[in-house]
């Protein structure tokens, strides 16, 4: 089984407070009080550097921890970096001078850490490679329509790590795993839940319009997803892998908003106690979310004899749910 053997993280030092956000949008209801209650964020951070130096610093965090190894692959989510070309994840590959590795991306917010870790699996398992370094990473406020208080609100920025190996061992690790995708929406107005639209063929950069600049999202669809997701995520953990909820000791999911994630739990009977989060101050983050969320609460994993679920929803749409136990 294939196991999170180091993590490591990158969290920028400027820090936007919801006093900041105040001063900043003029609204007609208690702006600091609903950023709370409907989104359990006090405080984000918004990084300087390009996405390339953030993952640089998140995956050399990591590899200091791990010492003398050599990374096989590199696996870098992102779904804006720093050019179309070249790949993030080769820039970071030369910042960390790792020539012998190869490596390559996917564009899968939220989830992409799922689709990583499963992918890493896949190719430990297959017996050709000993480690692999996983990136996430986002610069998503330049994303952020500057008159959209719900998305300043909401996301943050920063980069996490793991670096996962083929321990051979039948009983730790990553037990199981699950993927899964589809597009909402209709292609011929473009309504999309989650949506960025400018920069590729359709609309290239030189002819957009400024609507087509920003991140959109639906938040009513968005909020169904999440909570379709992560149910169904647990439903598969009880018809595969458990008899119930209460065997789990931890949740680690995409950090999309705190407060409908803890009302999923509520409601499923599952004690919020066990969840792990990192959106009260770092706001969502993304391609980062999980791995900053596994690395701020890596105790968890040097546990002895602990089921963790690992799981994440959001852009694409894509989803995936991990059990992994330690």
């Amino acid at each position: 089984m294939s196991m999170i053997e180091y993590v490591g993280s990158y969290v920028p030092e400027k820090i936007i407070t919801n006093d900041d956000l105040v001063g900043l949008f003029k609204t007609d209801f208690d702006l600091k009080d609903w950023i709370v209650s409907k989104l359990g964020v006090i405080e984000r951070r918004e990084s300087e550097i390009v996405p390339s130096q953030q993952g640089y610093f998140a995956a050399l965090d990591a590899i200091n921890k791990a010492g003398d190894i050599q990374i096989d692959f590199i696996i870098v989510n992102t779904f804006f970096g720093d050019y179309s070309l070249p790949q993030t994840s080769t820039l970071i590959q030369r910042k960390l001078g790792l020539e012998k590795a190869f490596a390559f991306e996917v564009n899968m917010p939220c989830a992409g850490p799922i689709y990583t870790l499963s992918v890493a699996d896949m190719m430990l398992k297959s017996g050709r490679y000993r480690y692999g370094l996983l990136v996430g990473v986002d610069k998503i406020r330049d994303l952020i329509d500057p008159e959209d208080y719900l998305m300043s609100a909401l996301f943050g920025e920063g980069a996490g790590a793991v670096i996962v190996s083929n321990n051979n061992s039948d009983n730790k690790g990553i037990v199981d795993f699950y993927l899964g995708s589809y597009i909402d929406g209709d292609d011929s107005d473009e309504n999309y839940s989650l949506k960025v639209l400018s920069g590729k063929a359709k609309y290239p950069i030189q002819s957009n319009s400024n609507i087509n600049q920003y991140l959109f999202m639906d938040g009513r669809e968005v909020k169904r997803f999440i909570v379709e997701k992560l149910n169904y995520t647990f439903d598969w953990l009880l018809s595969k892998h458990l008899d119930s909820l209460d065997e789990l000791d931890y949740i680690i999911t995409h950090q999309a908003n705190k407060v409908v994630i803890e009302r999923i739990l509520e409601k499923r009977g599952v004690p919020t106690e066990k969840l792990r989060t990192t959106i009260e101050y770092l706001g969502n983050t993304a391609s980062a979310s999980v791995f900053i969320t596994i690395a701020k609460h890596f105790e968890c994993f040097k546990e002895e004899n602990k089921n963790i679920l690992i799981c994440g929803m959001g852009g694409g749409l894509t989803w995936g749910g991990i059990l992994y136990r330690t």
